[in-house]
């Protein structure tokens, strides 16, 4: 279970993609799901599940309620994310570095 229910992750939400650019809320558009919970990385010692909110590849972005923000994690299969690290902070942080990462593995074919 999460320390932060449905409800609460979706006002959070709310506030974080208002802050999104017009830009920024059309690619949210597309790697965006509706939350689900997963394991937390092992690293982070969470004996809890996360709220996964987008998903790019082998990317997801879930919210950390223990520092309150949204963190950026790799994953191998659904369900379980693999050592945090890629990125943690505002949303629209998170989603400008997935943007530029698709953009850059797009430009590379």
């Amino acid at each position: 279970m999460s320390l932060v229910t449905a409800a609460q992750l979706r006002g959070l939400l709310i506030v974080a993609e208002g802050a999104l650019s017009e830009a920024q809320w059309r690619f949210w558009e597309g790697v965006m799901i509706e939350p689900e919970t997963w394991r937390a990385p092992v690293e982070t010692g969470f004996d809890f599940a996360v709220w996964v909110v987008a998903v790019q590849g082998d990317r997801a972005v879930w919210f950390n309620s223990v520092a309150n923000c949204f963190e950026l994690s790799r994953f191998a299969r659904p369900g379980q994310l693999d050592a945090p690290g890629l990125g943690r902070g505002e949303l629209t942080a998170l989603v400008d570095q997935l943007a530029s990462e698709d953009h850059a593995r797009d430009r590379r074919g």
